[in-house]
């Protein structure tokens, strides 16, 4: 769990093969073997302890996600089953699915363990625009901050954004 409390502590997913090298000599104790992250100083011990409800949090968070897109099924499962079952089935059973593997999608971590000052969500959103149209569609997608810096896409730099037309 020790790459969770990194993750909190950094308040961002670092790459594990380059800034942040972990090591387990057989023991079953993983340890920082390099830090090479330059945003901040390698956390002590006591750090990354204060750090360990976040981490649970994240790690809870990781494996509903992994459940929830798993049952979810490919993109292409979920038009099949729309186009079979229609979309108030497809939102039940989405529904159900939340329900199922429910998580936290906000945390709180500081560098110090002690007052938040970073949130982080890791949303999965879902709209569905009916009804339809046949004329030109935009849609926005906005963050809002209040007294902070609010950041997207601030690991990997990218994301995805998927646009069905669903035919009737």
């Amino acid at each position: 769990m020790i790459d969770k409390k990194i993750i909190a502590y950094l308040g961002r997913t670092p790459d594990f093969l380059e800034e942040v090298k972990l090591q387990d000599d057989g023991d079953g104790v993983v340890y920082i073997k390099e830090w090479n992250a330059t945003d901040k100083p390698k956390p002590t011990d006591a750090q990354l302890d204060a750090l360990s409800s976040q981490a649970e949090t994240l790690e809870k968070n990781a494996i509903a996600v992994a459940n929830r897109q798993k049952e979810y099924g490919s993109i292409a499962s979920q038009i099949e089953f729309i186009t079979e079952k229609g979309l108030e089935a497809w939102k039940t059973n989405v529904q159900s699915i939340k329900t199922k593997y429910s998580y936290d999608g906000l945390y709180m971590a500081s560098s110090d363990g002690s007052n938040a000052d970073n949130i982080r969500a890791y949303p999965y959103v879902a709209h569905l625009d009916s009804p339809n149209t046949t004329g030109v569609c935009r849609y926005k997608f906005r963050i809002k901050a209040y007294s902070c810096t609010a950041k997207f896409n601030e690991a990997s730099g990218r994301s995805r954004m998927y646009l069905f037309e669903v035919g009737a």
